[in-house]
C-alpha cells in the first residue's frame, strides 16, 4: 500500500494506449486498449518503470501531501504510544 495512500489527486493519462510484452513461449505482441483498460495499461507500466503516484503531480501538490503525511505520521505515533502506554499501565 503507498504511503500516500489517504490522498487523491487526478492524474492525467492518454485515452488510448498500446503495450508491447512477450507471451509464455517469448512471441513478442502488441494489445492497444481505450478508456479504463489504457488507464491500467499505464498504470502498471508506471509500477514496472518504478513510477509512483506521487511523481505525476506538480511539486507544490507533493510538498503540501508529503507535509500532511507527516504531519499524520505524528499524530498517528502519539495515539499508538498513548494506546501502548495504556496496554503497559493497565
Amino acid at each position: 500500500m503507498s504511503q500516500y495512500s489517504d490522498f487523491r489527486e487526478n492524474v492525467s493519462r492518454a485515452k488510448v494506449a498500446t503495450i508491447r510484452a512477450q507471451d509464455l513461449t517469448g512471441k513478442v505482441f502488441e494489445k492497444t486498449a481505450d478508456d479504463l483498460l489504457a488507464r491500467a495499461f499505464q498504470h502498471e507500466t508506471d509500477h514496472l518503470n518504478g513510477k509512483l503516484y506521487i511523481s505525476h503531480i506538480s511539486a507544490l501538490k507533493r510538498d503540501l501531501i508529503k507535509r500532511k503525511n507527516s504531519q499524520a505520521g505524528q499524530s498517528r505515533r502519539m495515539v499508538e504510544e498513548l494506546v501502548i502506554g495504556n496496554l503497559v499501565i493497565g
